[in-house]
């Protein structure tokens, strides 16, 4: 029963450190590169908001910039096999009209 216990411990540590090793990788690299990325695209960098990790696309850091008109936008960047991507960018402050 001891050893039972042990195997399954050690089998959760395992699980535990190989997710953190997969899902926040890239985190240092993108906090560099990450900011002239969103700014080559027209906006500008305002804030960092963190960083997330997922184990199939690994780390993703988090941004708000304001475009050329003002519009506040909250983004995510990630590093998706060598490529920089834009995800979940969201409008922070638009207006609707009916």
């Amino acid at each position: 029963m001891k050893r039972e216990l042990i195997t399954i411990a050690s089998v959760l540590l395992a699980l535990i450190i190989g997710w953190n090793l997969t899902a926040y990788r890239d985190i240092e690299h993108l906090k560099i590169v990450a900011p002239n990325f969103i700014e080559e695209r027209g906006y500008t960098v305002t804030s960092y908001d963190g960083h997330t990790g997922d184990c199939f696309m690994g780390g993703g850091t988090w941004y708000q910039a304001r475009d050329k008109s003002g519009l506040l936008y909250s983004m995510k960047v990630t590093n998706w096999r060598g490529e920089l991507q834009m995800y979940d960018v969201k409008c922070l402050n638009a207006v609707t009209t009916k």
